[in-house]
């Protein structure tokens, strides 16, 4: 994966030169540090080399960036390896046991959601130490994640996931194809068809890939031709048909097989029986890390820190938050280390692309 991550940084410098938006130079140091600046090397956030490039001789140091870093590092830290790393076990199991044979109804259900929220936190903790680590050398990173799961449609999703990957699709594949601004649909269908076909093989040539990358491209396309953001729906119902539209993209995501993926479908619909032991025994053991990451998928840390930005409350409360903040940074801190040192060792989701 840090290889193809490479390769679509060299890619984007290329086209940039053909288009002339940068300079065809000398400047072997900025595009040395531009491909194997390390934060973002392995996964991401990507970045065009016109926006690094500002940064390697324009950026400016400062304690109040430092410590922007430090937190968004400890976040991140805690992300992966309080929350991801033990959620992930649940999914684990699920998907190991799937192996063997039909899933209980209780267990399948758990299991696919486990893994819905184990990818994000996996995902996003890292994009948060990478951009955390940013921020300590001077660098500012783009964002990557927008909470994908409070939305209500697969595009919109795609607007929120990995950002900077679909930004990078957009600008070098969909935009030179003509985008959305084409004479017909047949060359829009065509479009968004090559897009999610290059998404499903930039991940792997398994077939469940290919078969993910249909499945996106049928949702996209069937929201793109019924319009369907400007239908007078309630947001209940279209948040059930995102959430819907993630568990079964997560099966093809996370299954080895198609065969597997089919009998963790079934398992889904209660064909294994509705056994009440497995889940009832995870949910015992780890039902709080569920509740902190049901949480934390919604914007409320932000929006509580754009409420102290802008000094809603009491001055009073605002400072002692603020003197407080740092104190539970480095608990959080203590807490990840120790849970990376004695806890299960789960190596991050895109590893295994």
């Amino acid at each position: 994966m840090g290889i193809s991550f490479y390769v679509l940084l060299a890619i984007s410098y290329l086209v940039d030169i053909y288009r002339g938006q940068i300079k065809q130079g000398n400047d072997v140091i900025g595009f040395c540090l531009y491909i194997i600046f390390f934060p973002k090397l392995i996964f991401g956030p990507l970045m065009r080399y016109v926006e690094f490039e500002q940064q390697v001789y324009g950026r400016k140091y400062s304690l109040r960036l430092f410590s922007t870093g430090v937190c968004r590092l400890v976040k991140g830290m805690a992300k992966k390896w309080i929350i991801a790393d033990t959620i992930g076990l649940v999914a684990n199991q699920a998907f190991a046991m799937n192996n063997e044979t039909i899933l209980p109804f209780p267990l399948a259900w758990l299991g696919i959601i486990s893994y819905g929220l184990q990818f994000y936190f996996d995902f996003s903790g890292y994009c948060d130490m990478s951009i955390g680590m940013g921020y300590m050398l001077g660098f500012k990173l783009p964002e990557n994640f927008n909470y994908p799961y409070i939305t209500k449609s697969v595009r919109e999703f795609w607007r929120r996931w990995h950002i900077t990957l679909a930004d990078w699709f957009k600008e070098y594949v969909y935009i030179p194809l003509g985008g959305s601004v084409v004479k017909n649909k047949d060359i829009l269908i065509r479009n968004v068809f090559l897009i999610f076909i290059l998404l499903g093989i930039w991940h792997g040539l398994n077939s469940t890939f290919i078969v993910w990358a249909i499945y996106n491209f049928l949702f996209t396309l069937m929201e793109i031709l019924v319009e369907w953001d400007k239908r007078n729906i309630a947001d209940f119902y279209r948040h059930i048909y995102f959430f819907i539209f993630v568990v079964l993209s997560g099966i093809l995501f996370r299954s080895e097989s198609l065969l597997l993926a089919g009998r963790y479908f079934v398992g889904l619909i209660g064909v294994g029986g509705f056994d009440m032991h497995y889940a009832v025994q995870f949910i015992s053991a780890y039902g709080i890390y569920y509740i902190i990451a049901l949480l934390f998928c919604l914007p409320i840390s932000r929006r509580m820190n754009t409420l102290l930005i802008n000094n809603v409350f009491k001055s009073w409360y605002t400072n002692f938050v603020m003197i407080i903040y740092p104190v539970c940074m480095l608990v959080l801190f203590v807490i990840a280390l120790s849970y990376l040192m004695i806890g299960t060792k789960i190596s991050f989701v895109y590893f295994s692309f």
